[in-house]
């Protein structure tokens, strides 16, 4: 580095001319020698002052150059180091505020604590009490009940011997009553429900004595017995007949249906059907699938064929299920005559179904406590001689220009010949 700013000289160089000028006694030498001497003082200081990390070529014309580098730097540091600072004491700042944030969130839910701890202690005191005056209104009611069940006991002893004896005398009615009503059935079986007037054996045609003051249904089918068949013994059955025509009011004609051509029907025989009594109502319950009209389905149009169908062959319909809903209208008892069966349901909604088989059995279940005749629906068809509205054709030799006869011998009051 140049020495005291002169670029010509090196430090080597000023160093021996200094040398050389300081053995001078020139008076003026040894002016500029001490003023020299006093330079390179203040140069050494300045050196040690502000050149330490200074590396050659050392001079003063480049040591303001490297202070304001230097100076530079260290500011650029002080400037990084302030916003390190900064970015630091925010960070700090924002640390500080989440921090207090947090405690603050904290004192709110211990105060809620505390405030929910006291609600709870309160309501506790208060199920405490509450159950305490339950607990004493209990025992009060249980020493009361304690007392009215010993009065009960004492009521029902002296009780039990008056209802003792009102169910034995209940019980005699009872069987009196069953006596009187199995005497009854048997009368009714062992009655005939007319009989037969007069035979066309070649055209299969029969007169009964039932007419249209018997309310005779037409189409109604007879079970025909022998003359002497006084209970009807299924082994005693000769034929069926079905009624065709309604001649007068105490007169029919019927056509065979079946006979025993070994034992063929005749005059004076008895006919009899279970589900129709000359001037009696019988009583129906319709239960099950009833596809009255064929066509795979159970509606209301069935129930409703089916019940005009009974009501015009002298019945009346008490009881049925709803085919929509499954509603059974009405319980049967031991007055009701027959229940009409039909089978199962194969289609439609699956809760509907369930609910017509509950109340089918329902039905079913009552029919056979109260002693009531179950008859599946086409039996009871055959009965009425149903044939789905079709008319009775009558074919065979002789039919054309036919004319029934009347059976001679009829007194005005219809009763005999």
């Amino acid at each position: 580095m140049a020495w005291v700013g002169d670029g010509e000289l090196t430090e080597d160089q000023w160093k021996q001319q200094y040398d050389q000028l300081s053995g001078n006694s020139d008076q003026a030498v040894s002016t500029w020698v001490a003023a020299a001497q006093r330079y390179r003082g203040y140069y050494d200081q300045d050196m040690f002052n502000f050149g330490v990390d200074y590396s050659d070529p050392k001079g003063w014309r480049t040591l303001p150059q490297y202070l304001l580098t230097t100076i530079k730097q260290k500011n650029n540091e002080l400037v990084a180091n302030n916003n390190q600072i900064n970015q630091m004491k925010a960070d700090f700042a924002a640390g500080l505020d989440a921090a207090k944030e947090q405690v603050r969130v904290a004192e709110e839910a211990r105060l809620a604590a505390e405030t929910a701890k006291t609600q709870v202690e309160q309501a506790a005191r208060a199920v405490e009490a509450t159950l305490r005056t339950e607990q004493q209104n209990a025992q009060a009611l249980a020493a009361t009940a304690r007392q009215e069940q010993e009065a009960d006991r004492v009521t029902l002893n002296t009780s039990v011997d008056v209802a003792t004896d009102l169910a034995t005398a209940r019980e005699e009615s009872v069987q009196a009553l069953a006596a009187r009503v199995d005497e009854y059935e048997r009368d009714e079986f062992d009655i005939a429900d007319g009989e037969v007037e007069w035979v066309n054996a070649r055209l299969g045609i029969v007169y009964i004595n039932l007419g249209s003051a018997d309310n005779l249904p037409r189409t109604q089918v007879f079970t025909v017995y022998g003359q002497d068949d006084a209970t009807f013994n299924p082994t005693g059955k000769k034929g069926t007949i079905r009624i065709l025509r309604i001649r007068d009011a105490h007169s029919a004609e019927a056509e065979i249906l079946e006979q025993d051509l070994k034992n063929p029907i005749l005059a004076n025989d008895k006919i009899f059907t279970p589900t129709w009594k000359p001037g009696r109502t019988l009583k129906f319950a319709l239960s099950g699938f009833l596809d009255f009209d064929g066509n795979g389905t159970f509606e209301q149009i069935d129930i409703d064929a089916l019940s005009t169908l009974i009501r015009e062959n002298g019945g009346e319909v008490v009881a049925s299920i709803d085919p929509q809903t499954g509603t059974l209208s009405n319980d049967i008892d031991a007055l009701t005559n027959f229940v009409i069966t039909g089978g199962d349901p194969t289609n439609g909604d699956p809760t509907t179904i369930k609910a017509i088989g509950d109340a089918s059995k329902t039905l079913r279940d009552q029919a056979v406590e109260a002693g009531v005749q179950l008859i599946d629906m086409n039996e009871l068809l055959e009965q009425y001689g149903y044939r789905n509205s079709i008319g009775i054709e009558r074919t065979g030799p002789g039919v054309e220009g036919f004319v029934p006869r009347r059976p001679p011998g009829r007194s005005a009051d219809g009763t005999s010949f």
